[in-house]
């Protein structure tokens, strides 16, 4: 990840570090499957946010948005 993308992604896990929540971005390699977001957010209570971060103007690919459905439709908050 790079550019503007990787800036907000940065931004926004920084933010949760300070509110003492727990990051996890998702390992790209041999054997992951493709499509999940690119980040998790650990908060209190049991709430886990899936956020799949992109540059201005560039859309999310149809896998990952299938993915970010099928998060949402199990109960997960994921954007």
């Amino acid at each position: 990840m790079t550019g503007p993308e990787k800036k907000v992604q940065e931004a926004v896990c920084k933010y949760a570090k300070g509110l003492g929540y727990l990051i996890k971005r998702s390992y790209f390699g041999p054997g992951v499957e493709a499509g999940w977001p690119d980040t998790e957010i650990y908060m209190p209570y049991g709430y886990t946010l899936h956020i799949e971060f992109k540059a201005p103007g560039k859309p999310a690919s149809k896998l990952q948005k299938k993915r970010i459905r099928d998060l949402r439709e199990r109960g997960h908050m994921a954007i």
